[in-house]
């Protein structure tokens, strides 16, 4: 979900709801077996602090960064959960496991919503102050931006404090620098789900029979865009430029190809410009698809003036 919000611009965020996200998996349980022996030394609940979470949920929350999501983490448990004893059983309620359960899940959605610049709303059902709190950072932020003077891969830590420290800041905590090609890729995902991807290159796309090749199908696709490349001067009587071709394909349970490229230069003499500008470039590309319904996206980059457009269809392949 979070790769799918990657490539569309404006302010973005991933409101969580769900009552288990553990750091630490099955760490009441084994508080609870712990106490079922009377351990005098708590074995098991040792042995389960061994495994965490916590690495991957990082990544998570890095990843949320990586394409400048917000999180918003809502407990959506019963708040009175440990409480009160369920009348269709004589169970004893065991607060120490509760207590284990609760901070388990509090401190990954904690986590998750600091990284990430959110909020965490625990043990309450009041989603109006959630959902408000949300519109509110919608509609009311900072923000904050600065170059940076180098182009290292990776994630980069940002400390964002205020002189007054009556005032509490809210800010993600990393971001990652992408490329224009990274850029690319993620708007070409992003298409696929989202019609709101804005491009400069008006694009049209016309699929033709899918064709059966083993368990799979080939669909030929003609991509048609106006010939208004930019086209650079090379030596007395020629000119370059060239474009670049994205794809990328999403079956109709939401999984994603990886995004292939093709690159295309384009070298003519100065006396065919007016014959490449009098009608659009249009070519037929192949693309290979499971049985079912996918979405096709679409991308092509001008590599003179990195200027882009995207479009997408819909692909039925059936026998």
């Amino acid at each position: 979900m979070l790769t799918t919000l990657a490539g569309l611009e404006g302010k973005k965020v991933m409101v969580f709801v769900g009552a288990q996200l553990p750091d630490k998996p099955g760490l009441d349980m084994f508080q609870w077996v712990d106490q079922l022996f009377n351990s005098p030394i708590p074995v098991f609940i040792r042995e389960a602090s061994r495994y965490s979470l916590g690495t991957e949920l990082e990544k998570v929350a890095k990843q949320a960064n990586a394409n400048n999501v917000t999180m918003y983490m809502i407990d959506g448990a019963d708040p009175t959960k440990g409480t009160t004893s369920d009348a269709s059983t004589n169970e004893q309620l065991d607060p120490t496991v509760d207590f284990l359960d609760f901070t388990n899940t509090a401190n990954a959605f904690g986590a998750m919503a600091r990284m990430t610049g959110g909020i965490a709303l625990m043990r309450t059902n009041n989603f109006d102050l959630a959902l408000n709190t949300v519109a509110r950072d919608l509609g009311s932020y900072y923000s904050l931006g600065y170059r940076q003077q180098d182009e290292k891969p990776g994630n980069r830590k940002i400390v964002v404090k205020t002189k007054n420290r009556e005032f509490k800041v809210r800010a993600r905590q990393s971001y990652v620098a992408k490329s224009a090609d990274e850029q690319t890729q993620d708007r070409v995902l992003s298409n696929a789900f989202h019609s709101h991807v804005k491009g400069d290159i008006p694009i049209t796309l016309t699929t033709g029979q899918p064709v059966a090749s083993g368990k799979r199908y080939k669909v030929p696709v003609r991509i048609t865009f106006p010939s208004s490349l930019t086209l650079l001067p090379d030596g007395e009587n020629n000119l370059v430029g060239g474009f670049t071709v994205y794809f990328a394909v999403i079956d109709e349970d939401g999984g994603m190809s990886p995004v292939s490229k093709r690159s295309q230069p384009v070298k003519l003499p100065r006396t065919a410009e007016a014959a490449l500008r009098a009608k659009p470039i249009s070519f037929v590309a192949e693309i290979m698809v499971a049985p079912g319904e996918h979405y096709l996206s679409v991308g092509i980059v001008d590599d003179v003036t990195n200027s882009a457009g995207y479009a997408r269809t819909r692909v039925a392949a059936r026998r």
